[in-house]
């Protein structure tokens, strides 16, 4: 809690702050409710507001009314993470800040950084959840200014040294993020994966914010490898170090070797060459790893402590098979576009399996263009792909039935079960020796209305089946 007084001088000394909301239907009692008006029906807002028992309002238009505090700012939107970060305050000075940004792999690369630095020293935070040795509810999302704020307060107070929060575009071009300055920014790839080349552009711009938002004094780690290096190197600040095959990276990814168990990887830092054997499977995670690594080194991490520490690792959700103790694959991950579906399905087709089923589910953030494509793409790699719902959202519904409709009459391996874990239950019946479940979409993700994880629903599907065939149903 805070007085009024303390976010805004000299206004409310007596009046106590009990929370910051910029959507009406949150706003409680003691809240202060923070809101731009822009056409004559958001001045209802205020009445409302009052109603519902916000101690003060700030907003872009004057209002004529005693009956709360009203406070004028040019643009309450912009105002907002600002003072959510002043409310907590600024718990982001109180630790070293790294913002992880790109198209994919933030998540995996937060999460292989907390296990290096520390669950007790580190704290991620993002769009997929938040986490810390103090924490129980790890599904918690994070990305609202609000939850950012009083996650990284929370991680302050449990003595973190580290607070990581995932940059997606969306929170960038918001400018949820705007009021946090980093210690270090990490670079993972940025992908084209939008037809409409206005979104590109808006997608690289996000990033772009994010890398300029490093302390001057501070590092960016960037992927040398991915062909928008050579743009964003020029626009970031601090000092740059790289990750790469390349001979002049920073971190140096000399060689590896990936199979269906484990992924070995030499690394050469300086004059210094090391191996690590990973769980991790994929290329991608190859340049997750390296990211990690190298931002682990940055903050002053030894080799030897670092190559302890990753072995071992597995991401939830992220390229995660599942001990079927039988002759079939189970795998499951977050992939949801068409880059990270691609990606699973090269690393699954270098392995000596039989027929591919697929459950898939549609994310909220994909757009028409990545629709058009995705239920084609699935089709054309899988035996059987099933659709079906990961979450009870009138988006999700239309973003299944579009993909439906895009493949109707041109494709017959596929179905429809609206109950995801029935869907999955279904696809693990499916398989026989050799074969490999994919269970696409969701990855460890528990925090939607249907409020469960793909994982634990797989393995009760796995010892069901295991059931079933021994006593001969």
């Amino acid at each position: 809690m805070k007085k009024l007084n303390d976010l805004y001088q000299g206004i409310g000394t007596d009046i106590v702050v009990r929370g910051i909301k910029n959507n009406i239907a949150d706003v409680s009692n003691g809240d202060l409710f923070v809101f731009n008006i822009k056409q004559i029906p958001d001045y209802d807002y205020f009445d409302e507001a009052i109603k519902k028992g916000a101690c003060a309002v700030v907003t872009n238009r004057s209002l004529r009314d005693s009956r709360i505090p009203v406070i004028t700012v040019p643009d309450a939107s912009r105002e907002y993470p600002y003072l959510c970060q002043k409310f907590y305050d600024f718990p982001d000075r109180k630790m070293q800040m790294i913002g992880i940004t790109g198209s994919n792999g933030k998540t995996s690369t937060s999460f292989i950084l907390q296990s290096i630095l520390g669950s007790g020293m580190a704290g991620p935070t993002g769009p997929n959840g938040r986490s810390c040795a103090a924490f129980s509810d790890t599904a918690k999302q994070a990305t609202h200014p609000y939850h950012i704020y009083s996650t990284l307060d929370e991680f302050s107070k449990f003595g973190c040294k580290y607070g990581i929060i995932e940059g997606n575009d969306k929170a960038l071009t918001k400018e949820e993020l705007q009021s946090i300055v980093f210690d270090i920014s990490v670079f993972t790839n940025l992908v084209n994966e939008y037809l409409d080349n206005n979104k590109f552009i808006n997608y690289y711009n996000a990033i772009i914010s994010i890398l300029n938002k490093t302390k001057d004094t501070g590092y960016c780690v960037l992927n040398s490898d991915d062909l928008a290096f050579n743009a964003i190197k020029g626009l970031c600040k601090g000092k740059i170090v790289t990750y790469g095959r390349s001979a002049d990276s920073t971190l140096q990814i000399v060689d590896y070797k990936i199979n269906d168990t484990k992924t070995v990887i030499k690394f050469k830092y300086g004059d210094e060459e090391f191996e690590i054997t990973s769980s991790l499977l994929g290329v991608f995670n190859v340049y997750n790893l390296a990211a990690s690594i190298l931002a682990a080194l940055t903050l002053g991490y030894k080799i030897d402590s670092i190559v302890s520490k990753v072995g071992n690792i597995t991401v939830p959700g992220r390229m995660n098979f599942l001990n079927t103790d039988s002759t079939y694959y189970v795998l499951v991950d977050y992939a949801h576009t068409i880059n990270t579906i691609s990606k699973v399905m090269e690393f699954v087709n270098t392995l000596d399996i039989g027929n591919k089923y697929i459950v898939f589910s549609s994310a909220l953030d994909l757009d028409v263009d990545q629709l058009n494509c995705i239920g084609r793409l699935l089709c054309e790699q899988a035996s059987h792909v099933i659709f079906s719902y990961d979450d009870n959202n009138q988006d999700v519904i239309n973003n299944v039935s579009y993909i439906l409709g895009t493949i109707k009459g041109s494709y017959n391996n596929y179905s429809f079960v609206e109950d995801r874990k029935d869907a999955i239950n279904k696809a693990i019946e499916m398989a026989k020796d050799k074969d490999i479940v994919l269970i696409l979409g969701k990855g460890d993700n528990s925090y939607q209305s249907l409020g469960f994880n793909d994982t634990e629903v797989a393995y009760q599907a796995i010892a069901l089946k295991k059931i079933k065939e021994s006593n001969s149903w």
